[in-house]
């Protein structure tokens, strides 16, 4: 798709995921119980029968789908309950992680410095294998870095009070080297992560955005440890399983698991990314239910896609 175009939801993400858990809410029985850590997941013969949560409470149904990473969860279940061949299947290296700084941003005018609905990928230099290396043993002298800024993808209102900004900073990092400074001294962790959340805001401010530091009224800066705490990702992995050669088609673990009820839907049994988490979860529904809503061979192809949308922001651009 990025052939011909990178897309980007017209009322943004925040918008996206609300519809979603807004058509699961509004079924009658259905409910989002959120901050309910499962803790156990009950099997008997061939079968789940039960999911236990931290807070005491028990869930059972006929068909269980985990989101939760399929290695971790293999623990809650049993490692000895899977055969060899499948624990071969689940014993896999995770993707390597991230710092991410989002940023709220007041009185300031993006586009008076060149950037507006764009992505911007910086590379202080062209060896991107040198870069990997040198950052994945903490040597952040000449990193890449990502710059996205969402407010600036569309008109829609909702992500960001009123003529405020939002503007996020990334780049690859490595788990270890954070959990081992966690573990050790918390002050100590804090302080490595904002030494250098202020390295890439200082390249931020030097190429693109003098005086950026002025304009921020929120800052909020993740790690790979981060990633681990708040979304259970194991190591910080930002995708899961990753998709080399060897772990993607045929060698990706399916959505189908051991046990006759029980399915997996991730970004390992599957692939990750909103494309990749959208299509796990449109693809195991028409399993499960025989309703083929959806046929990908049947749509449209890059070119026509990219000229309906073209289309569609200029219509929009007139109306405005």
């Amino acid at each position: 798709g990025y052939g011909t175009g990178a897309y980007y939801a017209t009322k943004h993400y925040k918008n996206y995921f609300e519809t979603i858990a807004q058509s699961i809410t509004a079924e009658r029985g259905c409910h989002i119980f959120y901050e309910t850590e499962v803790i156990k997941i009950n099997t008997e013969g061939n079968r789940v029968t039960s999911v236990e949560t931290k807070d005491g409470r028990t869930f059972t149904a006929r068909t269980i789908i985990c989101n939760i990473d399929p290695q971790r969860a293999s623990y809650m279940i049993g490692r000895e309950k899977f055969t060899p061949k499948y624990l071969k299947k689940l014993t896999y290296n995770y993707s390597v992680s991230s710092i991410m700084i989002y940023l709220g941003l007041k009185d300031i005018d993006l586009k008076k410095y060149g950037l507006g609905n764009s992505n911007i990928w910086h590379m202080e230099q062209w060896d991107m294998n040198q870069i990997w290396k040198d950052q994945a043993r903490h040597d952040f002298s000449k990193p890449f870095l990502f710059i996205s800024l969402p407010t600036q993808h569309s008109k829609a209102p909702g992500v960001a009070p009123q003529g405020m900004e939002i503007m996020e900073v990334g780049t690859y990092c490595e788990y270890d080297y954070f959990k081992q400074l966690k573990d050790k001294d918390y002050a100590e962790y804090e302080a490595a992560k904002m030494a250098l959340a202020d390295r890439l805001l200082d390249i931020v401010e030097e190429k693109y955005v003098p005086g950026l530091r002025n304009h921020i009224v929120t800052k909020v800066v993740g790690s790979p440890t981060s990633n681990e705490d708040w979304v259970w990702a194991p190591k910080g992995t930002s995708y899961g399983e990753p998709v080399t050669p060897w772990q993607i088609g045929l060698y990706r673990l399916k959505q189908e698991s051991p046990f006759e009820n029980f399915y997996w839907c991730n970004a390992t049994a599957g692939y990750a990314g909103i494309y990749g988490t959208t299509g796990n979860g449109v693809e195991l529904y028409m399993k499960l239910t025989g309703d083929q809503f959806f046929d990908i061979s049947k749509g449209p192809s890059d070119e026509e896609a990219a000229l309906w949308a073209r289309k569609e922001a200029l219509s929009q651009s007139h109306s405005q």
